[in-house]
């Protein structure tokens, strides 16, 4: 009788070796138990979905968050979907994964998955139907031109190097004044409290005037807000064509310049991490109150006594500033010059 206790110990290690190799594949497709990640993304989708397949999806979030025990915010409407939802690793990638699988046009989504720190998780899950993926303020029947032209990471980093390019922050004013990019070109920042103020800008005759007839690098902070503003600049005439968005904006942006490159500061998030970026980077914002170097919003920041923007304000101040002590705050844009003696 032959000896087949080689065979058997060939076997026994190629079965070990071949569960190690699935244990490993799965603990890297969908990581440890405790670890949390953000999932971050937006979709348009062409043809707008019905109202029957947007109640579809919206039923489909509220089904599946649920039972993965994931929060967050997701907005759906007839034209795509906008969110930031949270939660424990392998049930961060099923939804993803699900979501795909259940709605297939959803397929080319940029996905932005982020580690997240369990004291930034959301609380709370919040799944709603909406006019819109993100609100502008102007019928999307006004926006008859395509989107602007998607630059990656790196190409957007070449083209800001350009003396002739005109940089666009289309972000609000507490984010732009917590990070930006420098270029060798000219940089417009708004000025605006809302998103909604920026096609008002976007028309204003000085606005008009900067912009005709030049190369246009437009970003935000994860690209949604690009994808209308673009459109609604191109659909404006032929003097506005030449028009260039970051592709998944300055996240996808940080991703792929770590020591942020060209980015300076903190971008700002939407999420309880308030600001993301390296380390090392350079305080740009400052304190209201005595101009000290500062970035940080709490939960509940202060806010302009005015017009209700967040506003930045240091934690020695924010004792001193307790709205209860009569101290009225004023932004920047309400009174540009405005100082606070406490």
């Amino acid at each position: 009788m032959k000896d087949r206790s080689g065979a058997v110990a060939l076997v026994t290690s190629a079965g070990v070796v071949t569960a190690l190799v699935a244990l490993w594949t799965w603990r890297r497709r969908y990581g440890r138990q405790d670890q949390y990640l953000f999932l971050q993304f937006y979709k348009y989708v062409d043809p707008e979905w019905s109202e029957e397949r947007r109640s579809q999806v919206l039923k489909w979030f509220e089904d599946n968050c649920c039972s993965l025990g994931i929060k967050g915010r997701m907005r759906v409407a007839r034209e795509g979907l906008n969110g930031s939802l949270s939660g424990v690793y392998p049930s961060i990638l099923k939804l993803r994964d699900g979501l795909v699988a259940s709605f297939p046009e959803l397929a080319s989504t940029d996905f932005k998955l982020v580690d997240a720190p369990p004291e930034a998780l959301d609380r709370k899950l919040r799944v709603w139907s909406a006019a819109s993926v993100v609100e502008l303020g102007v019928n999307a029947e006004e926006m008859v031109a395509s989107t602007g032209q998607h630059l990656s990471a790196a190409d957007f980093h070449k083209a800001l190097q350009d003396p002739d390019v005109v940089v666009c922050d289309i972000r609000n004013a507490y984010e732009t004044r917590v990070g930006r990019f420098e270029t060798e070109g000219k940089f417009l920042d708004p000025g605006t409290r809302h998103f909604t103020d920026t096609i008002e800008w976007l028309q204003q005759d000085s606005t008009r005037e900067q912009l005709a007839g030049k190369k246009i690098l437009m970003y935000c902070t994860g690209g949604v807000r690009c994808e209308r503003t673009t459109q609604f600049l191109k659909s404006r005439g032929s003097e506005f064509q030449e028009v260039y968005q970051l592709q998944g904006g300055i996240h996808r942006y940080l991703e792929a310049f770590p020591d942020g490159g060209a980015f300076k500061g903190k971008n700002y998030v939407f999420d309880r991490r308030k600001l993301a970026g390296p380390d090392t980077a350079e305080v740009l914002g400052s304190c209201l109150v005595c101009s000290t170097p500062w970035e940080t919003l709490p939960d509940k920041p202060r806010r302009c006594s005015i017009c209700e923007m967040p506003v930045l304000v240091c934690t020695l101040c924010l004792r001193k500033t307790d709205p209860k002590t009569g101290l009225k705050l004023e932004c920047e844009l309400c009174k540009p010059s405005s100082s606070h003696d406490i």
